[in-house]
């Protein structure tokens, strides 16, 4: 169980919610869509806060919210379902590899993971530029996937 206080969640936790469908969306190849985008990161991150909650073995909750960001972008953009699960597994690869960067900095830093837990503050601070790092890799994507087309449309 990996509790997250509501600061976190509020003003860390929502925002990386949002980024990931974001990013999720232009891997898809959708338009950003933010009405979209926010409606199925809040409900994404409403999950991610509740399953933290519960008494389930670590990395557990990965898999759970995998499936869970699929079925949302499925239900919601009706994209293929092969497109969903490539979508949150790059997104929770690149996370992941967001989170050793973070691992990296407390380190160069000299902080622990047991005092990032307990400063509330520090943990959402610290988490985002998590949020940064995926916003941008979703508005460079959408950025190509727009020029893709328009060399497409121009070809026709």
């Amino acid at each position: 169980m990996l509790k997250m206080p509501w600061i976190t969640f509020l003003f860390q936790g929502l925002p990386e919610t949002i980024a990931s469908t974001a990013f999720c969306f232009a891997i898809i190849k959708l338009p950003l869509i933010w009405n979209l985008i926010l409606r199925i990161g809040v409900i994404y991150g409403i999950s991610a806060f509740s399953i933290r909650l519960l008494p389930i073995s670590y990395g557990v909750h990965t898999i759970i919210l995998i499936f869970i960001l699929v079925v949302l972008l499925v239900s919601f953009t009706k994209c293929k379902l092969s497109l969903a699960f490539m979508a949150a597994l790059t997104n929770m690869i690149t996370v992941a590899a967001s989170e050793f960067l973070l691992g990296a900095l407390l380190n160069f830093l000299n902080i622990s993971f047991q005092e990032l837990y307990k400063n509330q503050w520090l943990w959402t601070l610290l988490g985002l530029p998590q949020v940064l790092i995926l916003l941008s890799l979703a508005f460079i994507l959408n950025y190509f996937n727009k020029q893709k087309t328009v060399r497409k449309d121009s070809c026709d």
